[in-house]
Parts: C-alpha cells; sequence; structure tokens
C-alpha cells in the first residue's frame, strides 16, 4: 500500500498505473492512524468469518470491486490470463472468462484492468 510517496518516486514503469493514498486524497495521511484503522477493519472482517459469514464479505467484496466486467491481464509468476472479470467465487476467487470462453478461477496474481 503507496502511502505517501509521489508519482516521481515510482519507477518509470509504473507510473502510469500506480497511485498512492496521497495522490488520491490530495493530501498526506497519518500512517499511524492508517495501520490502526487497517488492523481494526481486518480483525472486524476475521471476526465475521469465524462467525461464519464469509459470503457476506464476499458479496461486499463483489459490490465495490471495480475489476468485475472488465477486461484483464493476470499475471501468475511467468504465466499471464487474459480475460474478462466476470465475478468472485463464493471463496472469494476471481473468475476471468478467457478469450477461447474457459473460466478462469483466480486465487493469486498480479491483475491488470486494460485499458
Amino acid at each position: 500500500l503507496d502511502v505517501n510517496i509521489s508519482a516521481s518516486e515510482f519507477p518509470e514503469s509504473l507510473r502510469k498505473n500506480a497511485t498512492t493514498l496521497k495522490a488520491q486524497l490530495v493530501r498526506s495521511v497519518h500512517r499511524p492512524d492508517l495501520a490502526e484503522k487497517l488492523v481494526s477493519e481486518l480483525d472486524r472482517d476475521y471476526q465475521r468469518i469465524c462467525a461464519g459469514n464469509f459470503e457476506d464479505i464476499a458479496d461486499e467484496w463483489e459490490r465495490q470491486c471495480t475489476t468485475i466486467g472488465r477486461n484483464v491481464t493476470v499475471s501468475i509468476g511467468p504465466s499471464q490470463i487474459r480475460g474478462r472479470a466476470e465475478s468472485l467465487d463464493p471463496a472469494g476467487a476471481l473468475l476471468v472468462r478467457t478469450e477461447h470462453g474457459r473460466l478462469e478461477r483466480i486465487i493469486g496474481g498480479d491483475v491488470q484492468i486494460e485499458k
């Protein structure tokens, strides 16, 4: 999570795709407050998962996921999968429909939204 660095501090190859909280909010962010809030939210969601409410969390993720409905490239080590992000499955994996019609279940990797 990039917080208070400027775009000029990113390597040239990332400058078009990367951002920071400072750039998005147009102000600096107090890192200890951010860390406290993140840990608090993670703990709240962990408690919900332990109580058997993962599907509620997955539904929230899907509603807020800007990747759904977009063409993406997913890099998993040296491999790449290209397709349209369709949804999240009940376990939270990203479902990507490839150009060949195959539905790929993505549980980890670097996702880049194509423009």
